[in-house]
This record gives structure tokens, sequence and C-alpha cells, in this order.
């Protein structure tokens, strides 16, 4: 599938692009990247437990008074009690098992000791954690490839993207609205747009650059496994690191 995104730069086999909203990517065939987003508010399956935790309470409370206006007054309030139950079980769920944020980071590092050949780079992402790997390179579709994805629960959108673009790609600059700017103009930013419309998108990007100079889209965290090194993983990730500062002390977006 081609990648509408207008190419910024070009290294050897892989591009930094610009997306749809405005940030820079990386673009490789070969060097894998693996994003693991972690749940910040509670999923959809704990609103659908708390939904029916309520149901069956109103429905137990309602006829244990006997009562048809009761049950149908309890009903009313379910909106208002479904979403503040949610957030109740989401909490108890990290209290007994821990903080999606530790659990991400503990199945990363499960992979490691399970796989002590590999040598993983582990960054802090806005949303979660990013991994690079380093000891070898992999074709987009092949097994371990997709093995590796799976196991860390890596974000079901980017694993398609992968298999959809056959490539690994992995964002290097803040999302704009994080840092109090629009998205990229004119909208939509697929490219190619027209050519009148190009100042406009000059302006957003020198405007965007700017306020972009202050952020970091991840931070390294950790270097995991074995101490093998492909030279093509460590341009790819001399360059990630580059165009992230992932070294810097900034906040992450």
């Amino acid at each position: 599938m081609p990648i509408r995104e207008e190419i910024v730069s070009r290294h050897r086999d892989s591009v930094i692009t610009r997306n749809s909203y405005g940030v820079l990517c990386i673009h490789t065939p070969d060097v894998q990247f693996a994003d693991i987003d972690t749940n910040k508010e509670p999923s959809g399956m704990l609103y659908l437990a708390a939904f029916f935790i309520y149901l069956a309470c109103v429905i137990v409370a309602s006829t244990y008074m006997k009562s048809w206006p009761l049950f149908f007054a309890l009903l009313f309030l379910i909106i208002g009690v479904v979403p503040m139950l949610g957030n109740i079980l989401f909490n108890l769920e990290h209290l007994v098992l821990g903080s999606e944020d530790r659990l991400a980071l503990q199945r990363i590092r499960d992979f490691s000791k399970h796989h002590q050949d590999w040598h993983l780079r582990v960054y802090r992402s806005p949303n979660g954690y990013r991994v690079l790997i380093m000891h070898k390179t992999f074709d987009p579709h092949e097994e371990d490839a997709q093995m590796l994805l799976q196991e860390l629960r890596s974000d079901s959108i980017y694993v398609h993207m992968c298999k959809n673009q056959n490539c690994f790609r992995a964002r290097v600059s803040p999302k704009p609205w994080m840092i109090g700017i629009k998205r990229l103009k004119p909208r939509p930013g697929v490219w190619p747009i027209k050519g009148e419309r190009m100042s406009e998108r000059f302006d957003w990007v020198k405007k965007y650059e700017i306020a972009a100079m202050n952020y970091t889209s991840c931070r390294f965290l950790e270097k995991l496994g074995s101490d093998q090194v492909d030279s093509k993983a460590d341009f790819i990730r001399s360059l990630h690191d580059k165009y992230s500062s992932s070294d810097a002390d900034l906040k992450i977006v």
C-alpha cells in the first residue's frame, strides 16, 4: 500500500516522512520497531463489566423491595453510575495487578529473558513504550517479527500498517496538538497537495518545528539482552535518536 506522505529526507533505503497531521516518521524496510500502548482509562470490557454488575444490583434491589418504580428509577441512573463504577474497577485492577505501564514493561523484560540472544533498546513513549531491535534485521511479514509484536501486545493498528506498507515505522517528532499547535494545514495533509497551498503548508511546518524543539517523542530507558549489534540497525538507531532527541531531558509527547 503506497504511503501518501511527503518524503522529507532519504537515508539509504529508509525515509523520513511528514504524515497527514504533520509529525515526522521514520520508515525502514527491515529494522524492527514495536510500539506498545498502555491504557490510561478503563477499557470497553471494564465498562461492560460495570454495566452488568450495576444491572444485577438493580434487579436484586428491586426484586427484594418488590418495586417496579424502584427498578426504573435505578435503571435511569445507569448512565451516570456505570462510568463511575468502571473507574472504580479500573483502579482496583491497578491495585491488584499493577499499572498498565508496569505490566507492559514487565512483558518486555520477560520477553528478553526468554530470548537472551535478542538485543532490545527500550524507550519510554507518551502512551507506553517503544522497542527497537538491534541484533538483526527483519522482514515485516516474517514469523519472528510478528511473534515479537504479538507477545509484547503491540498496537494493532501499528501491526496492520507494518504488514500493509511492508515496512516498520516510528514517530520521531511530537504530536502538534500536544505542543499547542493545530493539526497540519492545509487539511487534509495527504500528499501531494495542490501547489497553491504549499505556502500555507510551509508556514505551518516552520511554526511547528520551532515549537517541537522543546519536546521529544520518546526517551531511551534501557538496553536488554545481548550485545550483538547489526550495522543497519545501528544506523537506524542513530537516525531515530537524532530526530527524536531521545537522549534529551525534554517532555515526552
